[in-house]
């Protein structure tokens, strides 16, 4: 009996691009709580289709989630993309303000893998405290009668967050006579 004997690769998996948080990079910067996906466009550089397991792993164990193609959706020299949802939401930042919580992101398959960078953050937070009622430079002075107008008050706004944000302060006043007043101003950005 004579024949040829053709053998095939068998799917071979290769990585082309990995985006982190919908940036289109390899590298995110992420509000603590924020609900981002990551996404991975992986190659079959074989000779047949063939199923493939793809692992994300966040933080070395912090996140892990592993996704499959089947053979029908990695046929030989296509491409597919595959998106982890949902993955960072659990993700903590630096509890010293100022300072970024770093997680190296590795997406694996059993032939290639891809790296990347994630950063989480702490949002703007205001603290307000110091409060001088009618500018006599007493913290939390509120005996002196106001009457029905409002000469001073004082109101320190810190931000204790890690990003720099304008905030809105807003005083409301209900006197002995019946007589709201209400008044609000703005911040400049604050570090």
């Amino acid at each position: 009996v004579k024949g040829n004997i053709t053998v095939k690769e068998r799917a071979n998996s290769a990585f082309d691009s990995l985006d982190i948080a919908e940036t289109g990079s390899t590298s995110a910067s992420i509000r603590q709580g924020s609900d981002e996906n990551i996404t991975v466009v992986v190659n079959n550089t074989g000779s047949t289709a063939g199923a493939v397991a793809i692992a994300l792993d966040i933080g070395n164990g912090e996140v892990q989630r592993t996704e499959r193609l089947n053979a029908s959706q990695f046929p030989a020299g296509a491409s597919a993309e595959l998106t982890f949802g949902s993955v960072t939401t659990g993700l903590s930042a630096n509890p010293t303000p100022g300072q970024e919580a770093d997680y190296d992101v590795t997406v694996s398959t059993a032939d290639d893998n891809i790296n990347g960078q994630l950063s989480v953050f702490n949002p703007a937070e205001s603290e307000l405290n110091d409060i001088d009622v009618v500018g006599d430079g007493t913290e939390g002075e509120t005996k002196r009668n106001v009457a029905d107008t409002l000469d001073f008050v004082g109101i320190n706004a810190q931000n204790i967050g890690d990003r720099a944000a304008n905030f809105t302060v807003d005083l409301r006043i209900d006197n002995a006579t019946g007589t709201v007043i209400e008044k609000n101003r703005s911040t400049s950005n604050l570090t």
